[in-house]
């Protein structure tokens, strides 16, 4: 693979109609029996809005500036602050991870306590957005549209020529001379979806490839089922600390929200009067019809975090 790609450039793109969930399990058992890196890539970049929705957990402060300015932020994959410190020192190619910026979201339909807990641990009002399949697409398609940047830098300059893309993360289990008995059993070994393994001979040895550079974690994160948005640049630009990317209108007005389930109840009325107030910016309420949508916040349901203060 060339250094400037990322993923393949033609998709077949999963509706959620009678067979898709065959297709899944097909792509799954597939993935399973892999023996190489590059069959096991091809099948998870093969189709890339493969789950029915997307999460972002992110701060209520956070999501209020992505509804004033449209645009969501992208950090820079070697930045200090990414939550998986090894992953740029571990996997991929450092000098293609120094011009790729990114933003997570993850695949995985219930609520994570573990991620809960990295978002509300400083800052109880934390939010996770949810995004329909058929919005995510729409937007991705439009930010690799090269007839229009809908990409800017941190002083608002427009990005031209830049590489979008957009998949899940595998995560590896490389063999490591200082490993457990329960390391060296999972080594050598990818995971996808949460539950589907291959084992892939001498991965130790292929996980510096520009293949997987952006898309391959540590096992010890594969809790969080992650989906990636990667904008890579043309060249590096080391005075680029951010990337900002447009967010379409209709985009924004089918977000959903979940709020944390450490807020406070006192402030519970305050956060949902701001998650009502950014719904109505961009949307009605109603749908074509008239009729009033289904409600667009709650609270989360995860109970086993509740009595927890980091």
């Amino acid at each position: 693979m060339k250094k400037d790609e990322m993923g393949p450039k033609e998709t077949t793109h999963v509706r959620h109609e009678a067979g898709t969930e065959n297709k899944l399990k097909r792509l799954q058992d597939d993935f399973a029996k892999a023996k190489t890196l590059d069959v096991a890539t091809k099948l998870v970049w093969g189709d890339r809005f493969l789950h029915e929705y997307y999460q972002h957990y992110t701060t209520l402060d956070a999501l209020v500036r992505i509804f004033v300015s449209g645009r969501f932020k992208l950090t820079s994959s070697v930045n200090e602050r990414l939550n998986d410190l090894q992953e740029m020192r571990k996997f991929g190619n450092y000098d293609l991870l120094k011009r790729t910026y990114q933003a997570s979201f993850s695949h995985r339909m219930s609520e994570s306590a573990s991620m809960w807990a990295l978002y509300s641990r400083k800052d109880p009002f934390a939010v996770r957005v949810t995004i329909p399949k058929d919005k995510m697409e729409r937007w991705i398609n439009s930010l690799a549209d090269k007839k229009q940047s809908q990409i800017s830098d941190d002083k608002g300059a427009k990005i031209a020529n830049a590489l979008v893309d957009f998949h899940d993360i595998v995560y590896a289990a490389a063999a490591s001379q200082d490993a457990d008995r329960y390391s060296i059993k999972r080594s050598d070994t990818l995971q996808w979806m949460g539950k589907t393994t291959s084992r892939i001979g001498k991965l130790r040895d292929k996980i510096k490839d520009d293949i997987v550079t952006g898309w391959m974690k540590d096992c010890e994160w594969e809790q969080e089922r992650e989906s990636r948005l990667c904008v890579r640049l043309p060249a590096c630009d080391t005075t680029i600390e951010a990337l900002f990317v447009d967010i379409p209108k209709d985009v924004l007005a089918d977000m959903r929200f979940t709020y944390s389930p450490w807020l406070a109840k006192d402030q519970e009325d305050k956060v949902k009067s701001v998650l009502q107030a950014l719904h109505e910016s961009y949307a009605s309420g109603k749908d074509e019809k008239g009729k009033t949508i289904p409600q667009y916040y709650r609270r989360s349901s995860v109970q086993g975090a509740l009595n927890i203060r980091m």
